[in-house]
C-alpha cells in the first residue's frame, strides 16, 4: 500500500470513528473495527488493526508436502506469504465448495501470514458492546462478535500465531 493509499484510509478510519461516535451527553460508544471474510463457506472476522493488506489472488504456488492448512505461496502487494486454509486449520465445518480468490494478510510482531479467503465482505465497525468472549472457549476463535443479528467468530491473531503448527521449524 502506497503511503498515499494509508493517509486516505486512515483519514476515513477516523471519520468512520467520528461518526460512531454517539453523544449521550457523557460517553461516546467505543467501536472495535473488524475486517470480514469468508471461508470453507464460514464468515470470520479478524480485528482491523491485525491485518496488513488484503487482495485477490493473482497466483499460487503450492509448496510440495506441506501440510493440508498449509494451500501454498502467493504474492499480495509485492510481498510472499504463505496462506493458510484458516477453516482446516481451526477444524470449521466447511460448507460447500469454493475457490479461493482472495487472502487478508494478518501479522504479529514481524511475522505475517496469509488467510485463504473466497471472499472480502469489508469493515465492519461493531460496538465493542456487541463483541464478547465465550464461555471456556480458549484459542483463536475465543471471541464472537454480534453484527446484524449474525454471529461472528474473531479471529485472535496472536492465538493463531502461538499454535506449534505454525512455528519456524516445526
Amino acid at each position: 500500500m502506497t503511503a498515499r493509499r494509508r493517509e486516505v484510509a486512515e483519514v476515513l478510519r477516523e471519520r468512520a470513528r467520528a461518526l460512531a461516535a454517539v453523544d449521550d451527553g457523557a460517553r461516546a460508544i467505543e467501536i472495535e473495527e473488524l475486517a470480514v471474510f469468508s471461508t470453507g463457506g464460514n464468515r470470520l472476522a479478524v480485528p482491523l488493526a491485525r491485518v496488513k493488506r488484503a487482495a485477490r489472488l493473482t497466483h499460487l504456488t503450492e509448496i510440495p508436502a506441506a501440510p493440508p492448512y498449509l494451500i501454498g505461496v502467493t504474492a499480495v502487494e509485492g510481498h510472499l506469504v504463505s496462506l493458510l486454509d484458516v477453516a482446516a486449520f481451526l477444524g470449521l465445518p466447511k460448507s460447500g465448495l469454493a475457490d479461493v480468490a482472495a487472502a487478508v494478510v494478518v501479522a504479529h510482531g514481524a511475522r505475517e501470514i496469509g488467510l485463504a479467503a473466497e471472499r472480502l465482505h469489508g469493515i465492519e465497525d461493531v460496538p465493542a458492546s456487541e463483541v464478547s468472549r465465550l464461555p471456556g472457549a480458549r484459542g483463536p476463535l475465543d471471541r464472537i462478535a454480534r453484527l446484524e443479528g449474525e454471529s461472528l467468530p474473531v479471529l485472535d491473531v496472536e492465538a493463531l500465531f502461538a499454535d506449534p503448527r505454525l512455528q519456524v521449524g516445526a
